[in-house]
């Protein structure tokens, strides 16, 4: 019964995540994309097709979770489980943007921190011990501080966007948990960067969207909690 709750949350959640960016990027067609040239070229039929996959993508993520909670010897919680298959949405939401456009945008951000607000709140009337509002506190101030730091720091290599969506990150995972998901997200970026000089294909002034490393930094951390 728990499975197939979660599995049908995790359509339900694909098809508005789908709805959502294809009513996005319906809505800015005539602007210049230049990150996803397939869909690009394409048009709105493109357009639509990478919504789709959007959802798809979302569901695949949500069910190998599911799967692996059924054979995982931790205990599984229902409540998170839900809460990161929404962020599993969001965070492909985003990286699609930030690879087309560069664009992290503020109504998903602001969505993930009503989510997060939310599940704050039946945590701590359920009593779940998961959802710790000092934690979760802690690791966003401290996080959001240093992040914003860099920023200010740095001229190329984090956007406000990055910081917005770093900061929301922190705040679901806690100090130690976004200590993993962003030691893979530099870990890969960087190695992308270096792959990317090495091969001439981009400059060391060059910067490149961070949704997708921080999309497989989430990943990362969040299947890691079942193994």
């Amino acid at each position: 019964m728990k499975a197939l709750i979660l599995l049908l949350s995790a359509a339900v959640g694909a098809a508005t995540s789908a709805l959502y960016f294809i009513k996005i990027f319906v809505k800015n067609a005539g602007d210049e994309l230049h990150g996803i040239k397939p869909v690009v070229r394409a048009g709105k039929a493109g357009i639509i097709k990478t919504g789709i996959a959007v959802g798809a993508a979302g569901t695949v993520l949500s069910t190998a979770r599911v799967l692996l909670e059924c054979f995982s010897e931790r205990h599984a919680d229902m409540l998170r489980s839900s809460e990161l298959m929404l962020l599993f949405w969001l965070m492909l939401l985003v990286t699609v943007t930030d690879l087309s456009d560069r664009i992290i945008p503020n109504a998903v951000v602001l969505a993930g921190f009503c989510i997060r607000a939310v599940y704050l709140a039946i945590g701590a009337v359920t009593g779940n011990a998961a959802y710790s509002l000092k934690d979760a506190l802690i690791g966003w101030s401290a996080v959001s501080v240093a992040v914003l730091v860099i920023y200010l720091m740095s001229k190329k290599g984090l956007g406000g966007g990055d910081v917005k969506l770093i900061s929301l990150l922190a705040l679901c995972f806690g100090l130690w948990g976004s200590f993993l998901v962003l030691f893979v997200t530099f870990a890969l970026s960087s190695l992308f960067g270096g792959i990317m000089v090495i091969s001439k294909r981009a400059g060391m002034k060059d910067s490149f969207p961070l949704a997708p490393f921080l999309l497989a930094g989430v990943v990362v951390k969040t299947f890691f909690e079942l193994i």
